[in-house]
């Protein structure tokens, strides 16, 4: 399939680039990049789009993704403790040094 069909099926959901990246469950770069022909569509993905611009249902409702901010805090603060412990312990974190400033006490 050609970009610019890509773009017509786009076009046709009616839909932002952002709520069809969310319902076919890809980010906007991934979506961008098949669109402008920088990366090959697969076949799983391209049916679900033109699923959505035939007027089916998308197959991830649109507005599922919560905001991380959401999602960390659902999370138990000992749980991501641990997390960046162990991320730091295998180097994928690292401590930048940088001194934040801590509010002045209330007296």
């Amino acid at each position: 399939m050609n970009t610019s069909e890509i773009s017509k099926l786009i076009e046709r959901t009616g839909l932002k680039k952002q709520e069809v990246a969310i319902a076919i469950g890809v980010s906007v770069a991934t979506l961008r990049r098949w669109e402008h022909g920088e990366t090959a569509m697969p076949a799983d993905k391209l049916q679900e789009l033109k699923a959505i611009a035939g007027g089916k249902p998308a197959p991830r409702p649109l507005g599922s993704q919560k905001p991380a901010t959401a999602v960390l805090a659902q999370v138990p603060a000992a749980a991501l403790i641990e997390e960046l412990a162990r991320r730091t312990r295998s180097g994928q974190l690292k401590d930048n040094g940088s001194n934040h400033d801590t509010p002045a006490s209330v007296t």
